[in-house]
């Protein structure tokens, strides 16, 4: 993972978790980094975040690092600083009105952390 972020979105009306990571693998994308977005609650500190027991993100992060957390005010984002990750990559190929994109507008982003590798 490159970095993190917490903000408050106006427009969804909740805090998103941005989080940037960078493709390592060799391959015609090898450097490109991708976004990944998580709904969380707001949080005083700067380096763990807070989420519900039923969100993606608090689900994926346990999943992931395969522990059991005790409280979820307290997610530590330090793990992800040294652990190279296998992530499921997704391309939106479509609006919110379900109309396709051109090709030029299309993107991708880390839909969800599978497994650390290292």
């Amino acid at each position: 993972m490159v970095d993190w972020n917490v903000n408050y979105n106006p427009y969804f009306r909740r805090h998103i978790l941005l989080m940037h990571s960078r493709i390592v693998e060799m391959g015609p994308s090898h450097g490109v980094i991708l976004p990944a977005w998580f709904n969380v609650k707001e949080s005083k500190s700067k380096t763990t975040v807070k989420a519900g027991w039923k969100s993606d993100f608090l689900r994926m992060y346990q999943a992931c690092f395969d522990i059991k957390l005790d409280r979820k005010d307290r997610i530590p984002m330090s793990r992800f600083d040294s652990a190279l990750l296998k992530v499921e990559v997704m391309t939106i190929a479509k609006d919110t009105r379900g109309q396709p994109l051109a090709k030029i507008n299309q993107y991708s982003r880390v839909k969800r952390c599978i497994e650390v590798i290292s």
